[in-house]
């Protein structure tokens, strides 16, 4: 299955919310995601932490969904992605120079968080090589400059192994950052 051509990517706004609110109530009730425990966190706090979200339309369908949140003169992209295309046989996160929706929204964020230092990130250190290909994607399809950083970095308050992330970006980032190894001993995974 390829992803459909009719897609178009917007910023959240009055006339697009309800559609929004109304997929995430859907997922907090229905969802086998990994991802589960989030959704009633952010029908409670998707207007409290993100700057601002993004959102994927096949026709009339909301088929994906992300946001960006600021720390300092850093903007993360895609945080809190929900893709609702599922590929069958996929067994990396990242097919090259392949449009999706998630990159439909990462060009309308770049466009609106000009002047940012932007990132990426995820969990754990064994997504590390999801990260690589994410940011070689990223450099091929938009003719940007992301490469891995040596560190993992804090990208929420709290001291658990979900909040020190891998990351990606075009700059060295000014948030705090853990060794490799100071992650593994601390949090053994």
């Amino acid at each position: 299955m390829t992803y459909p051509a009719e897609l178009k990517a917007v910023r959240m706004d009055s006339s697009n919310k309800s559609v929004f609110l109304d997929k995430l109530k859907e997922l907090d009730k229905d969802s086998p995601n990994k991802n589960k425990d989030w959704w009633p966190w952010l029908l409670k706090n998707y207007n409290t932490q993100f700057s601002s979200w993004y959102l994927t339309f096949h026709k009339d369908e909301l088929i994906s969904f992300s946001a960006v949140q600021l720390f300092g003169d850093s903007a993360r992209l895609c945080s809190r992605l929900w893709n609702g295309i599922r590929k069958p046989g996929l067994e990396r996160g990242v097919i090259l120079n392949e449009v999706s929706p998630a990159m439909l929204m990462i060009e309308l964020q770049l466009q609106d968080y000009k002047g940012y230092n932007y990132f990426f990130s995820m969990e754990l250190l064994n997504r590390r090589s999801h990260l690589e290909k994410f940011a070689e994607k990223l450099n091929i399809k938009l003719g940007r400059s992301f490469k891995l950083n040596e560190y993992m970095h804090q990208t929420c308050r709290d001291e658990t192994f979900k909040c020190w992330q891998s990351t990606i970006s075009e700059k060295p980032l000014n948030l705090p950052e853990m060794k490799l190894e100071e992650w593994r001993e601390r949090f053994g995974r």
